[in-house]
């Protein structure tokens, strides 16, 4: 089983990100854009377990999170990673709330750790992803559009649930089912 831990975000967002996107497809550039309804914030990638894993990972959770509050967080600026020059990632970003989402990835970072389920050597970058860039065709027009819509503003989103999710890798695109929810106090 292929699993991560997500954040959701409202749908008024996930619209809003998803006109970007359709903004950004009118540039005819070979990219893999992520479905509106796939739309999440992904707190730490775990990859693929087995059922004793999945368990302690539930446990870990369940326990980490108990007393954890709710909170906002906006959705804003458009980037891509690695670099503006070679893109492979196109991504917004957050604002209000950043601190707060690093917080919860490291301390579950922490967490997980002790259970064997390895840290990610790269730093936690809190974003969204909209798309995965596939080749370089007209790249130079997405990098320009970009960098003139980079400090959009698409709204905010209360984070009031971790979630476990599955994903289980198609042809079509991946397909995301939550295993667990996580409610944070109010």
């Amino acid at each position: 089983m292929r699993v991560f831990i997500s954040i959701d975000i409202n749908n008024d967002l996930k619209q809003k990100l998803s006109e970007t996107q359709y903004q950004l497809t009118s540039l005819n550039c070979d990219i893999k854009w992520v479905e509106k309804e796939n739309l999440h914030f992904t707190l730490k990638f775990i990859g693929e377990i087995n059922e004793i894993e999945l368990r302690n990972i539930k446990l870990v959770l369940r326990k980490l999170l108990i007393d954890k509050l709710t909170f906002t967080i906006s959705i804003e600026n458009l980037g891509t990673f690695p670099e503006k020059q070679s893109p492979r990632i196109i991504w917004a970003g957050v604002n209000k709330g950043k601190d707060q989402l690093c917080f919860l990835s490291k301390i579950i970072n922490d967490e997980l750790e002790k259970i064997g389920i390895k840290r990610e050597a790269r730093e936690f970058i809190p974003h969204l992803t909209l798309g995965r860039i596939r080749s370089k065709y007209n790249i130079d027009k997405l990098t320009t559009k970009i960098n003139e819509i980079s400090n959009s503003y698409f709204g905010e989103s209360v984070v009031n649930k971790i979630i476990l999710m599955q994903s289980i890798l198609t042809q079509k695109g991946p397909i995301y089912t939550s295993i667990e929810e996580y409610n944070l106090c109010e």
